[in-house]
């Protein structure tokens, strides 16, 4: 087997492009194939032979069997009574007769007539049919309607409980769950392997060999009775092998390539050494699992198969699909920027680099997303008005502003003497979780309120520096392909709040707010360990002069040049971004409160409302960084904030959650553009590469001030119009925004980029 596995490794990878594209192929005819023939999973449960199952029995001949879906309602007299008691007669019977009439019920059986009352007459059994069909799920308002009709027999002090299949809603098989799992398990992989496409590649094809599998177990449900626990199963064992297996591989092409071996030698005796181990490893499994159809249950049998199948395609991938996209050398043993400058060769984006800069952007990010979400919810326990929630919202991102371009400049001193900007970034942190995890227990407005004070002081401090980081590390004409990189990074700061307040909030909010703390300081340790501390060897060398640093020596003396600069273009760019600023942050701030007030969503679900947007975000993220290379960024700016107020206006138009997320998601993207391109922007407009972080903290300042008015204008806005026009509002200052970067872009003496 060796030797088969060597020659497909090699012939893998010159035909790469080949075999890429005919198991892209192969996929998609499964997946096409599966979903157009996809039946419905079998529901039922049998174990021939039980106790259970001949009880079962016994009820399907009292009740008979239908197609449709059915609740039992069970009625229990008090103690020292029974339903042959009239008065419990009569409440048993006003409550079959309201059941009756609940829409979707079809018909109600009489537990007197159909002979299902114990024999002391304490209990009593009924069954409600419905319209529903069997494979869909009965609409919460009828089983909630349902529910309400044994109030006349509790008001007679009778017990009534409801259950059945008709209360057993159907889960899809992939849930939030799943996703934290992939997310949880590609942050290893990128630590473990320092590069995004090593840690990418068991990723994809597990998923790939997932997707494959459980779309081909939909179009075999239409023939064969396959359990509805057995998708589950599958997913699971197919995401833990897949990924495993494939780990195995790309770990020995990693350890050849280490060895000098080329690319092609590397996958061929990667494929045909660890392979041989994957196949075995799979083979193994698979036996165990068709093991379960020994015990003769029918759920077993399908569950062992199905996740015996997802097995098996899982190893097909790892052996037949991963030799083709191997990392080359360079991912595996990345050279420094300066040795590529040495030996002659153009600069290019650094992989490491820019991966261990968005984990400690990342780090930050995760607090204050979350900060941003819930935090306004909590203000709502002592401040009933919106404009002052929006006004305290912003006043924590201020208090940054007049430390921000200070902390920019020491950090650039600390650049230059090679100690790094790190220890303003390590400390940062450490320091702004303590008042973070607080918040909760703050018992009155002042401990809040100090809470608040505390946190936006220390973080805000650091902010800006750990966004200087990529300018360290990545050379000029790569840093809007970077921001690109580094925001889908920061986006998924974005999905782990929508899910933190989704799966978290609602059951202990003290347990929510530490954890995005704990995770700030575990990301930024990670990221000094790998890069913070190698720091004077990866640190670009700039050819600047002192006598330009000397030029600015304080912050004064920067917004001094700032402002005499002939065309004022900074200074316009500063007012653009100080306006698309204020409205995000608003949009962000009271989103929660809007889904509360307007949509009638709890807490949690309103904090969840971001998530779709947070998805968009990750997905465009990265192609309008390499878009905006080539239009330039004022344009792409302005594109953004078009698609910005579109989307806030399909909100405003149809105000239901589902709506509401879509507008989220739309802005979301217009965001993206502006998030990739601002600080970048800016950058390029600064005299030159020494004080690129006092520009940052410029820039800080410009976001932050926006911050800090942007809520309380739009909270101003609610407080007169009222939460329904929230998105209406925020449109409008949308609109203001799109001219202030027209007039940006028409003051422009140059585009600030260029087509390459």
């Amino acid at each position: 087997m060796a030797v088969l596995l060597h020659r497909w490794g090699v012939f893998a990878v010159r035909r790469r492009r080949t075999v890429l594209a005919v198991w892209l192929l192969v996929v998609a005819a499964i997946a096409t194939l599966g979903i157009g023939f996809a039946g419905s999973f079998d529901s039922k449960s049998d174990i021939p032979g039980s106790a259970a199952q001949s009880a079962l029995t016994k009820m399907d001949r009292h009740f008979g069997s239908s197609d449709h879906q059915s609740a039992e309602i069970v009625f229990e007299a008090p103690t020292g009574t029974s339903f042959k008691d009239p008065a419990k007669a009569t409440a048993l019977k006003q409550s079959l007769t309201a059941a009756a009439t609940v829409p979707g019920v079809t018909s109600v059986s009489d537990p007197m007539r159909s002979q299902t009352v114990s024999p002391d007459g304490k209990t009593a059994v009924a069954q409600a049919e419905f319209s529903t069909a069997k494979d869909q799920d009965v609409p919460q308002a009828d089983l909630d309607a349902l529910k309400d009709t044994g109030a006349s027999s509790r008001a007679a002090g009778i017990d009534v409980l409801f259950g059945g299949d008709a209360y057993k809603q159907s889960k899809a098989p992939v849930g939030p769950t799943e996703g934290i799992g992939v997310l949880v398990a590609l942050a290893v992989l990128a630590i473990t392997f320092g590069s995004l496409l090593s840690a990418g590649m068991p990723l994809v094809t597990s998923l790939l060999a997932v997707a494959a599998s459980m779309t081909g177990l939909m179009g075999l449900s239409s023939a064969l009775s396959i359990s509805d626990n057995a998708p589950t199963l599958a997913i699971m064992l197919g995401l833990a092998v897949g990924i495993d297996y494939a780990l195995f591989i790309v770990s020995r092409h990693r350890t050849e390539l280490a060895q000098g071996r080329s690319v092609k030698d590397a996958a061929a005796r990667a494929t045909a050494t660890a392979g041989s181990a994957v196949a075995f490893a799979g083979l193994t499994v698979v036996i165990a699992l068709a093991g379960l159809t020994v015990a003769g249950v029918p759920v077993l049998t399908s569950m062992g198969l199905s996740a015996a199948a997802a097995v098996t395609v899982a190893v097909a991938m790892s052996l037949g699909l991963l030799p083709a996209p191997q990392p080359p050398a360079s991912a595996a043993a990345p050279a420094t920027l300066e040795a590529a400058s040495a030996a002659g060769r153009p600069e290019r984006m650094s992989g490491s680099a820019v991966l261990w800069v968005a984990l400690a952007i990342f780090a930050q990010e995760s607090v204050w997303n979350f900060y941003d979400a819930q935090v306004p919810a909590q203000l709502r326990h002592f401040v009933s008005s919106a404009t002052v929630i929006g006004l305290i919202m912003g006043l924590d991102t201020g208090l940054g502003v007049i430390i921000q371009p200070w902390m920019g400049l020491i950090s650039d001193r600390l650049a230059l003497r090679r100690t790094g900007r790190w220890p303003i970034v390590v400390a940062g942190a450490c320091v702004a979780a303590v008042p973070f995890a607080l918040i909760p227990w703050a018992t009155s407005l002042p401990m809040l309120m100090l809470c608040i004070f505390a946190f936006g002081l220390t973080a805000n401090s650091f902010k800006g520096v750990t966004e200087t980081l990529v300018s360290d590390y990545v050379a000029p004409e790569q840093r809007g392909r970077a921001q690109g990189f580094i925001k889908a990074g920061v986006s998924l700061t974005i999905i782990v709040s929508a899910l933190i307040s989704l799966l978290v909030v609602d059951h202990s909010l003290k347990a929510a707010f530490a954890i995005p703390p704990v995770l700030m300081i575990v990301m930024v340790a990670l990221s000094y360990r790998f890069l913070g501390r190698r720091h004077p060897a990866a640190l670009r060398r700039e050819d600047t002069t002192t006598d330009q640093a000397d030029r600015f020596s304080s912050p004064w003396a920067v917004l001094k040049d700032l402002v005499r600069e002939p065309s004022r273009a900074r200074l316009l760019l500063m007012a653009g971004i100080f306006c698309f600023a204020g409205m995000w942050a608003a949009l962000r701030s009271l989103t929660t409160p809007y889904g509360t007030e307007v949509l009638g969503m709890t807490r949690g679900a309103a904090g969840g409302i971001a998530l779709p947007g947070a998805i968009a975000f990750l997905i465009c993220v990265v192609p309008l960084a390499y878009l905006s290379h080539r239009l330039g960024e004022l344009r792409m700016i302005r594109y953004g904030i078009a698609l910005f107020v579109a989307g806030l206006l399909v909100g405003f138009a149809e105000p239901t959650p589902a709506f509401t997320a879509a507008s989220v998601a739309i802005a979301s993207i217009g965001y993206a553009v502006f998030s990739v391109n601002g600080l970048v922007a800016l950058w390029s407009l600064a005299p030159n590469n020494r004080v690129l972080g006092a520009y940052t903290g410029l820039y800080t300042v410009a976001s932050a001030s926006g911050m800090a008015l942007g809520p309380a204008l739009l909270g101003a806005t609610v407080d007169l119009t009222g939460w329904r026009y929230m998105l209406l509002n925020a449109s409008v200052f949308g609109a203001v925004t799109f001219a202030v970067f027209t007039l940006v872009a028409r003051r422009a003496e140059r585009p600030l980029a260029t087509a390459p």
